[in-house]
């Protein structure tokens, strides 16, 4: 064996292996390739490019133009991808599959994703509670007026009164709903903000 030959590669594992097994056990991967339409089957999936970036706003939160060399930093198989796909991965197919996701009956996966959540870590239902919060984004947001959208509704995003006294951001409201004392979210519901409502 010439050493002259041999290359090193370093890749990170980090919390991947505790995340996977969660995305595992809450069957994440096949509520989303259910859920998530998908015309051909060329590369990674809609539900794979999903599953990346899910694992990447819990790692690091990575914009989506940094996500090809971001996954170069990990073996493929911890992000749920063959070595091949991940020369693929792009702002524009994430851009393609977040479409896709938007285009999904959200709300019939994230009750099947929470209905599997329950059954697996056998969480009581007993108790509810829900609170609301705004949250403040960067951008123009030049679609989100609340209008039809290839047959769904877009949220009307809106200048509302700024916890952080930022006046130049865009907001919604978002009020999520939660067993206790578990805290799993099990619906979220983004409404329009509004310059009197102070949460």
């Amino acid at each position: 064996m010439d050493l002259d030959d041999l290359k090193l590669h370093t890749r990170g594992i980090g919390p991947m292996p505790v995340i996977n097994h969660f995305m595992d056990r809450l069957h994440l991967h096949e509520i989303m390739m259910r859920r998530i339409p998908e015309k051909s089957s060329r590369g990674l999936s809609s539900a794979g490019c999903i599953g990346l970036l899910v694992r990447n706003i819990l790692v690091s939160r990575t914009p989506l133009y940094g996500l090809g060399e971001w996954v170069e930093g990990f073996p493929c198989e911890l992000l749920g991808m063959l070595d091949e796909e991940t020369r693929h991965i792009n702002d524009d197919r994430i851009g393609r599959s977040l479409e896709k996701l938007f285009d999904a009956d959200r709300s019939s996966m994230l009750t099947e994703i929470v209905v599997s959540a329950v059954r697996e870590f056998n969480i009581s239902m007993n108790r509810f509670h829900n609170d609301s919060t705004s949250v403040a984004l960067s951008g123009l947001y030049r679609m989100a007026t609340g209008k039809d959208m290839r047959m769904k509704k877009t949220i009307n995003l809106t200048f509302g009164h700024s916890k952080d006294h930022r006046k130049d951001l865009k907001q919604l409201v978002w009020i999520p709903y939660e067993s206790l004392p578990v805290d799993l979210i099990f619906s979220m519901l983004p409404i329009q903000s509004s310059a009197h409502m102070k949460t």
